[in-house]
């Protein structure tokens, strides 16, 4: 079984498994910070349009957010969240999106939750001296393992204003991703 499928049955035993109480009836102010992998596919559209290029990488996600817990059901937060890759010619890349996010609790699902999240979408090839800037949004569900650990799932989707490689003639870049994140918060 490969990790994205185990992930997968992971998220769907979690209901009957794990902490039924989760992050509910923990209000306050909470610290984020996870790791873990995300398989993005990377598309570039050149100036007339059309494709130039396409590629699916399995990078190693990071993610902190930061924000409140109020009226036992609701979150907001500001986030971060990186991908990081090597391509073939062994240069560094760092994808992310910063910006603002908010949960809704829903314990009637087993504690499940939903996350939403928009702002500043970002592309770095590091020793390239390169970079890209634009809009992102995330949507995506997560699940209380224990008091303090969760499991998130989220779907990335970033459109880059500028490629973030000088070689290339594309001026539209969009960059898709699944990330499996598990995290340590601190309340």
């Amino acid at each position: 079984m490969n990790i994205r499928t185990g992930s997968l049955l992971l998220l769907c035993c979690a209901p009957f498994t794990f902490a039924e109480r989760g992050l509910i009836d923990n209000n306050g102010l909470f610290l984020r910070v996870g790791a873990g992998f995300a398989p993005i596919y990377i598309e570039e559209v050149i100036i007339d349009n059309l494709l130039a290029s396409g590629a699916t990488v399995t990078a190693f996600h990071s993610s902190v957010h930061a924000g409140t817990v109020f009226n036992d059901f609701y979150a907001v937060y500001a986030l971060a969240e990186h991908n990081w890759y090597i391509d073939s010619e062994q240069s560094i890349y760092n994808t992310g999106l910063v910006g603002v996010g908010g949960t809704y609790f829903v314990p009637e699902l087993y504690g499940l939750y939903l996350n939403t999240g928009a702002g500043l979408a970002t592309k770095t090839i590091f020793g390239a001296d390169a970079s890209a800037n634009g809009f992102g949004l995330q949507l995506g569900v997560g699940r209380p393992l224990t008091d303090h650990i969760v499991l998130d799932v989220s779907y990335n989707y970033l459109s880059l204003s500028s490629v973030a490689n000088p070689a290339t003639n594309g001026d539209i870049e969009t960059i898709s991703s699944v990330q499996f994140t598990f995290s340590y918060q601190w309340y």
